[in-house]
């Protein structure tokens, strides 16, 4: 119980801090309120956290749900929840502005993911999670070195390996994402043709997911294959914004319409 005590007062003040100052203790009210009419049983938790996950990716959502898979701990470790409460805190740090505050929701996302895998390592979501963690994570170093990129990719391609399918190329395109951005050997992992190959798998296999063509895309970008990059970022900006993507397509939307406006600046789409 106590150690679920200390981290819904982390959620309680840091929802706090979102309205300013002045709305901290309403805000932790309204947190203890709703941590006082939460179930007990584990399974009702989770479906709790799942409700809040299904209807809304931001901040305020997703710590509502965190706070009910913290109290499903006091029952005992769960995969289920370490898997989930991963991808929450993971969701929320990606959102956070201040590097700090950043920092310690991401590293308690890694620390769920590893206790998950621990757990059940012949299932996909703890090397989901952690592959996903540990990626938003060297987001907040200055520069991560080849072998903290290594323990993005070595979840990242167990994923990919073996569960090809989960979230629809999920691993594809952790893996293309990293190959990307990384520096080439002997720097990092990175590795442009590699990500190429991965990225084009994934949005042949799964061509309605607009995050594949989006990864592809700026795999496509940093190839010099314009043309190619503006079709599929014009895919993202046309896809129906239902399911999944009405949830979290805002951000990539955004992205889609920078990548265009730098392709314009630069003269237009003209492949290499």
């Amino acid at each position: 119980m106590q150690r679920f005590l200390q981290q819904i007062g982390i959620l309680v003040v840091f929802l706090g801090a979102l309205v300013g100052c002045s709305g901290i203790q309403a805000s932790g009210q309204r947190l203890q309120l709703e941590r006082d009419v939460l179930p007990e049983e584990t399974d009702a938790l989770i479906s709790v956290a799942e409700g809040y996950w299904s209807q809304a990716r931001d901040i305020k959502a997703t710590a509502k749900g965190a706070a009910a898979l913290e109290k499903a701990l006091v029952n005992g470790s769960n995969f289920e929840v370490q898997w989930r409460l991963s991808r929450g805190y993971a969701t929320i740090g990606e959102q956070i502005k201040k590097r700090g505050l950043k920092r310690k929701f991401l590293k308690r996302a890694v620390q769920f993911a590893e206790q998950a895998l621990e757990a059940e390592p012949e299932r996909p979501e703890g090397y989901a999670c952690l592959a996903v963690a540990r990626g938003l994570f060297a987001t907040t170093m200055i520069a991560p070195g080849k072998a903290y990129q290594e323990t993005i990719e070595e979840p990242a391609e167990h994923l990919a390996d073996h569960f090809p399918d989960y979230e629809s190329g999920l691993g594809f395109r952790i893996l293309g994402g990293l190959y990307t951005k990384a520096p080439p050997w002997p720097a990092g992992v990175g590795d442009l043709e590699g990500a190429i190959e991965l990225l084009e798998e994934a949005n042949t296999d799964y061509p309605n997911v607009s995050l594949n063509a989006f990864f592809l895309a700026e795999a496509y970008l940093k190839d010099g294959q314009r043309k190619a990059a503006e079709g599929l970022l014009r895919a993202v900006l046309a896809a129906p914004k239902q399911g999944e993507w009405a949830l979290i397509g805002a951000r990539y939307r955004m992205l889609a319409r920078q990548h265009l406006a730098d392709l314009s600046t630069r003269g237009g789409a003209n492949d290499h």
